[in-house]
């Protein structure tokens, strides 16, 4: 009985530890419902260093209502870089991605407590 008990707590803990190394991955979809037309979308894991691709890839997303869908990323936190129709950039820092079920929703109010990036 003892080395069931003990190989049910193993088995328990690879399926924790297993769950810990492989993120939840989850739809993501940005939507534009600030005045503002967004030139440029950049992602990074925060801390990781550098910008991915513009995930824009030289569309706009809109202002009231503009919508890009991401496809499947994992959990976590992450900073996002937005740049405007004149170059100007803003970082949103420390974002996490799972908080909103995948939806984030870049407002007026978020827009101006972006920290300004040149």
């Amino acid at each position: 009985m003892r080395v069931v008990r003990a190989l049910a707590a193993v088995f328990v803990l690879c399926a924790a530890v297993r769950a810990e190394a492989a993120p939840r991955k989850i739809p993501v979809k940005i939507v534009n419902q600030s005045d503002v037309d967004l030139h440029g979308l950049f992602l990074s894991p925060v801390d990781a260093g550098e910008w991915g691709p513009d995930l824009l890839e030289g569309d706009v997303l809109g202002a009231r209502g503009g919508t890009i869908r991401l496809g499947r990323l994992p959990c976590g936190r992450w900073d996002l870089r937005i740049v405007d129709a004149d170059g100007d950039a803003c970082v949103l820092e420390d974002v996490d991605l799972c908080k909103g079920e995948g939806e984030w929703k870049l407002t007026n109010k978020l827009l101006a407590r972006c920290q300004a990036v040149r």
